[in-house]
């Protein structure tokens, strides 16, 4: 059990993911009943008429009876087959009675998805959808589109047949708990037996084609499959909106179980119509991935959801996949041309089911042609030599490995501005802060470091410790651990691939976000809970990666919580320097919520040209960076680019936003960058220092006194949360030193106008998934 917690960590933003970042209206969208009671729809729910032209009539699609093919009646399976044949040649819809879905199975999954979706929002944001990932819950798909958002809110989980579903239980009592155990048990056996008919159908299928029963059944098995809950409220003006746009699944099959109200229509014969419910039988159609599979031969068609005004609808999809690295090529028989002996053109190159997935992922609406443009990006793809497209400045994907490295040239979206590349001048010196006489009690030595971090603070905001009592074994050992992990083949790091809107996991170059000025780099990120000593990332990197990682995950571990008692120590003497004791500021992150990233910069073939890290400041509270012996950190002050030179067994600190704001201004967040170099590869490790999410930044009343007695001084930051801070900077880009005055400044005008803060103008679609 311990090891789900892995699964899918918290980020601090989870509770903003039900609201619409970006809508015309200008306000942030919560999708619940109080939006729904409204007179009209917001503007973002509104879709072109072109796109929501009325049904025209009923389609007919037919009713496939399987109860021969379970029974062994060979005329039965063969009208059958002839039934699904003629359906799927068309528009690929046809809908199975007598199917032996458990009608008790079927009624109770229905009853949670209703328990589940009449939680209070706060609830249900405990296991919010994060940007690529399928796992969770998502409300309008706001988190991935600023307009054209669907009248709708999703509940997704995964089944991996290998495993019998087991971690959905694990999931909803972990994310949620153990009172929520009878729902993932409910939906685990859902899964189950909607994955053990879809096989049934495959056999079906296999038959409809003249491939046989188990060609495509044994393609199928053990698959990595996924069910959606979804739920449409009843909305105030239907016509102008879709409970889910015009679409076809990327997916192989999908077998659609509805309540009794009508919603689904599919586009045929160029026009749209409806598809009514009929009692116990469930509609099933082609996906794109199975259309390859038959070379073209079944049809994966354009279909949507409506809403109506009067009553809720819900529906359960099931979405049968194959696991990621099988390779969609027909059998042979579909393949075979009038000669016998010749092949028939394939309609499809050979591709894996996790290639044509991540594609889609950079196509925010699916549609007919999808599949199609995949198969022309592949074909360009395998001409060329060069990776697929759709994201870099080159229109190829990048993939960020020794292959890329040893290129001649960088790819063009790693070049960076000369303004924001300037070489560095000279060094900085910063002063090194002796920590043996805070952890003696010396107080000589306690103010004379004081003194030299206040010097430092009100400047820069850069000092070096030593004497810190970080154990050099275990700093070895995470750097060993650290190398292990970024020198693992790119298919074993993106088991851990960090989801955009989270902390956790493994990021390249985070050509996830941006498609220009990427760092020359790659990470890895875990988050540490004081509260829990950091427990969870040992049954991270075992639950995501395997036991054999349970090692690495514990140095991490161990890494963490020593940085932690060294930085709440030095809270201790960023007090003193600011005359408020040692305290104030180790109280307020004591059992905080902080992160550790681990950073490897490969050897570049032009550095000039490209950054390791852009210049940014840090949004967190405090930085501490052990570097490896290879320079690379560069800080401005003065107005000018100055290197630090890595001082053997120091650490490097820095103050941040929070920070910043924590001293009303007295001390300083300043931008800082790193480079690479031709011939050595540089890692280092950056433990950031933040409170627990709820925390109201307020600096303590000391920095506040006036000269005026009885006066508080002007506050340079108004009060806000960790958590506000974050979510905000997750819209921005490029975190510089005016975010958080820009992010004050927000602050400010919604208190002013009491309207919620406008996430708007920075949001980047092609950033989420």
């Amino acid at each position: 059990m311990a090891a789900i917690s892995a699964s899918l960590p918290p980020p601090a933003s989870d509770l903003n993911k039900g609201k619409s970042p970006s809508n015309s209206d200008n306000h942030v969208i919560v999708f619940d009943s109080r939006l729904w009671k409204q007179p009209k729809i917001p503007s973002a729910f509104v879709w072109p008429p072109s796109e929501r032209p009325p049904v025209v009539d009923e389609l007919h699609i037919p009713v496939v009876d399987l109860q021969g093919l379970f029974d062994g009646d060979e005329t039965s399976i063969q009208r059958a087959a002839e039934a699904v044949r003629t359906a799927c040649v068309t528009h690929g819809f046809f809908q199975v009675i007598n199917h032996r879905i458990d009608a008790a199975i079927s009624r109770d999954t229905f009853a949670v998805a209703e328990e589940f979706f009449n939680l209070p929002l706060s609830d249900k944001m405990k296991v919010p959808k994060q940007s690529g990932s399928t796992w969770g819950y998502a409300v309008a798909h706001a988190e991935r589109f600023s307009h054209k958002l669907p009248w709708k809110e999703t509940l997704t989980i995964c089944y991996d047949d290998s495993k019998n579903g087991e971690d959905i239980v694990d999931y909803f009592t972990f994310k949620m708990g153990d009172e929520f155990q009878t729902m993932g048990t409910t939906y685990q056996r859902y899964c189950k037996t909607m994955n053990d008919l879809s096989l049934k159908i495959m056999e079906l299928l296999g038959i409809s084609l003249g491939v046989g029963r188990v060609w495509f059944r044994d393609f199928f098995e053990d698959g990595l499959s996924t069910m959606r809950c979804n739920n449409y409220p009843p909305c105030q003006e239907p016509e102008l909106t879709l409970g889910t746009g015009p679409h076809s699944d990327p997916t192989s099959l999908t077998i659609l179980q509805q309540d009794d109200v009508a919603g689904l229509e599919v586009l045929s014969e160029g026009k749209w119509q409806f598809v009514n419910p009929i009692p116990d039988a469930l509609v099933v159609n082609i996906g794109d991935t199975f259309m390859a599979l038959t070379n073209g031969i079944y049809k994966s068609c354009l279909h949507r959801a409506a809403v109506n005004k009067d009553k809720v609808r819900r529906s359960v999809a099931f979405f049968m996949c194959p696991r990621s690295d099988k390779v969609v090529q027909p059998p042979r028989e579909l393949l075979v041309g009038s000669g016998g002996g010749e092949e028939a053109p394939r309609a499809y190159p050979d591709f894996t089911w996790k290639e044509l997935l991540e594609f889609t992922q950079t196509h925010h609406r699916a549609d007919t042609t999808t599949l199609q443009y995949f198969t022309e990006k592949l074909l360009t793809s395998t001409a060329t030599g060069k990776p697929m497209a759709p994201g870099s400045g080159d229109n190829h994907v990048i993939v960020f490995d020794s292959r890329l490295w040893k290129q001649p040239k960088i790819p063009s979206a790693f070049v960076w501005p000369p303004s924001e590349r300037s070489p560095a001048v000279n060094e900085l010196q910063i002063p090194a802060v002796d920590l043996q006489g805070l952890f003696d009690d010396d107080e000589a030595s306690i103010q004379r470091a004081a003194e030299a971090v206040r010097t430092a603070c009100m400047t820069h905001g850069f000092f070096q410790v030593i004497n810190h009592r970080i154990d050099a074994a275990i700093s070895r050992d995470t750097f060993a651990v650290a190398e292990k992990f970024f020198n693992l083949p790119m298919s074993d790091k993106m088991k851990v691939r960090k989801q955009s809107g989270s902390t956790w996991g493994y990021s390249v170059a985070h050509a996830e976000r941006f498609s220009n000025k990427l760092p020359w780099k790659e990470t890895l990120t875990s988050c540490y809970d004081d509260s829990k000593n950091g427990e969870d990332i040992v049954d991270y990197f075992t639950y995501k990666m395997g036991n054999e990682f349970q090692t690495m995950g514990r140095t991490y571990q161990m890494y963490c919580k020593a940085m932690n008692d060294l930085s709440l120590k030095i809270m201790e003497l960023l007090g003193i320097s600011l005359g408020v004791g040692r305290v104030w500021y180790r109280d307020f992150f004591e059992n905080g919520l902080s992160t550790l990233r681990c950073n490897n910069y490969p050897p570049c073939q032009e550095p000039e040209l490209t950054l390791g890290t852009g210049p940014h400041s840090d949004p967190t509270s405090l930085t501490i960076l052990q570097q490896d012996d290879v320079a690379g950190l560069e800080v401005l002050s003065e107005g000018k680019w100055q290197f630090v030179n890595p001082i053997p067994g120091a650490l490097v600190v820095n103050i941040g936003d929070t920070f910043m704001a924590l001293t009303n201004g007295i001390y300083k967040s300043c931008l800082h960058r790193a480079t690479v170099n031709k011939d050595k590869v540089r890692r280092s490790m950056a433990f950031f220092v933040c409170p627990r999410s709820d925390k109201v930044v307020h600096p303590p009343r000391e920095l506040l006194v006036c000269s005026v007695v009885g006066e508080e001084a002007p506050r340079a930051y108004p009060d806000f949360t960790w958590k506000e801070l974050l979510e905000f900077t997750q819209i921005h880009y490029r975190a510089d030193t005016t975010t958080l005055q820009y992010f004050t400044e927000k602050l400010l005008a919604s208190a002013a106008t009491g309207k919620p803060m406008a996430y708007i103008a920075k949001i980047k679609s092609t950033d989420d998934f």
